[in-house]
């Protein structure tokens, strides 16, 4: 229910768009970055060495990115399922500007805060005093 709304905050900003931005794809992946982002941030939080990206880590992370895309689409949008979704919540408690924000932070969050961890691990910045 949450990846929905999650999904459906999206949506509700694309509702005004023109039709070429097909809102829908471009909200799953909003959602799909969303989640790879917060994939990241954990395995920097278990594992540092995560930033030492060879080359074959980085076709594991592009496969996994569309891992990732294919069972959201599959899940969201797929047989139009992204329309039911904006119905379903459109007039739902949950439908307020406040928490559409929140989810919108919870985006920009996902997505900065592992390069954030990373430029911390790397040394650049230091959260002691000299």
């Amino acid at each position: 229910m949450l990846l929905r709304f999650y999904y459906f905050c999206f949506l509700y900003f694309y509702k005004d768009k023109p039709e070429d931005w097909d809102g829908w794809f471009r909200s799953l992946l909003l959602v799909e970055l969303s989640i790879f982002g917060i994939t990241m941030l954990i395995g920097l939080l278990v594992n540092k060495s995560i930033m030492h990206l060879t080359m074959f880590t980085r076709v594991i992370g592009i496969v996994l990115n569309l891992v990732i895309l294919g069972i959201l689409y599959r899940i969201l949008t797929g047989k139009g399922r992204h329309q039911d979704i904006y119905d379903e919540f459109t007039n739902h408690q949950w439908n307020t500007k406040r928490i559409r924000v929140i989810c919108w932070v919870i985006w920009v969050s996902s997505l900065l805060l592992p390069m954030a961890l990373a430029v911390y691990f790397k040394g650049y910045i230091s959260l002691q005093s000299s």
